[in-house]
């Protein structure tokens, strides 16, 4: 017989017995709060004293001293100027200088001082070196007899100059100036003709230069 529905079936069919529902499961007790969770707290980074030992360990530098001790630079050739190093020991004091930053602006104003009198003297060796080819390619005074004639200038020079004259002309470098050569070697010239036109024979008159300076060595 085909089931049917509740409404459907036979009131006189007596009841199922009653299905037993297994008792629910006891409930599940409260999960407890969670504790509060503490960061610990991150130490502090130690202090960077680095910095601080650094400007520590730069002392600072000394003041001027009372008296400067002034040391000649190295590879400076001479002596030092005391009058420029009188001058400089004022200012280096204005400054607040210690000797050791004193002596190094002395080193640097040194060594200008000496390359520049070092191109002063090559400039000179090369003007004396231009007046010297200049004579020796003269048409009347170079060429074979230049030796020749600059003994007779120098001999002209001998007689009517002073020892400052040559000794000047020896330090400027005029003595090798071409137009002062030659007019020396002019006179020169006139010194021999006249010899040659007054002296005669044993008895003749000395030479001109012999009559001006009798103590001059021959």
């Amino acid at each position: 017989m085909a089931d049917e529905s509740l409404l459907g079936g036979d009131p006189n069919t007596p009841d199922a017995p009653p299905v037993e529902t297994p008792d629910a499961p006891p409930a599940t007790p409260d999960t407890p709060p969670a504790a509060d969770t503490v960061t610990p707290e991150t130490p502090d980074a130690p202090e960077d004293k680095t910095a601080e030992g650094d400007k520590a360990d730069k002392a600072e530098p000394e003041g001027p001293p009372e008296k400067y001790y002034w040391a000649k630079p190295e590879g400076f050739e001479g002596e030092l100027d005391e009058a420029a190093l009188g001058e400089l020991e004022p200012i280096a004091k204005e400054l607040g200088l210690s000797n050791d930053q004193a002596n190094k602006l002395l080193s640097v104003h040194a060594n200008a001082m000496q390359r520049q009198q070092q191109q002063q003297q090559e400039q000179a060796t090369q003007t004396l070196e231009k007046w010297v080819g200049e004579l020796k390619e003269d048409s009347e005074f170079g060429g074979a007899n230049f030796d020749a004639n600059v003994k007779v200038a120098q001999k002209a020079l001998g007689a009517f100059g002073s020892d400052e004259l040559t000794q000047m002309l020896n330090d400027t470098g005029l003595g090798s100036h071409p137009a002062l050569v030659k007019a020396f070697y002019e006179v020169g010239k006139r010194i021999s003709e006249d010899t040659m036109e007054r002296g005669s024979g044993a008895g003749g008159a000395r030479p001109i230069e012999e009559r001006m300076y009798p103590n001059m060595s021959k």
